[in-house]
């Protein structure tokens, strides 16, 4: 009879770069060496299970010093960990239209986006954004797809009205 191999849960922790905090999960697993990984989710250190403390301790710098290097050598727009993020006046290129984030700031719960000419007026939440403001947020990542179908709607689509 085979048995499926039990996934042992990732321990979940951050990375300091500069300002911002990376995502990070560390997986002990079965292996013999360490591997470092940076996805678009944030980073990924796998170490072996029998590594002495002392080793551990060693890797888990080692791990946190590559990353800043990585996330700096990419710079932060080309860091997919780091996200994007908009702020009110900001200029948003897409294809060879430009368009201007005007973000006006409500107690609602959810966020959403409408297109007026070459503006973009979006009512973001305050109570999603600052709940969980210190790593990739959920609200983030709700934020950038809400951009994208707000333009995809608009211009792939070729609807005439505000689709988000």
């Amino acid at each position: 009879m085979f048995f499926k191999k039990k996934q042992a849960k990732p321990e979940q922790t951050f990375v300091e770069v500069g300002e911002r905090r990376i995502p990070a999960k560390i997986y002990t697993e079965m292996r013999r060496g360490v591997r470092f990984s940076l996805g678009k989710n944030g980073a990924i250190l796998r170490m072996p299970v029998l590594l002495p403390p002392g080793l551990k301790q060693q890797e888990l710098e080692r791990f946190k010093a590559w990353v800043s290097l990585k996330i700096l050598e990419k710079g932060p727009e080309d860091s997919h960990a780091l996200g994007k993020t908009y702020s009110d006046g900001d200029q948003l290129q897409v294809g060879a239209r430009t368009y201007q984030v005007k973000i006006d700031w409500t107690d609602n719960k959810t966020h959403a986006a409408r297109l007026h000419s070459k503006t973009i007026v979006a009512t973001q939440s305050t109570q999603a954004w600052s709940a969980c403001r210190k790593a990739r947020p959920k609200a983030a990542r709700a934020w950038g797809v809400t951009m994208s179908r707000l333009l995809a709607c608009r211009y792939v689509l070729n609807c005439a009205w505000d689709c988000v």
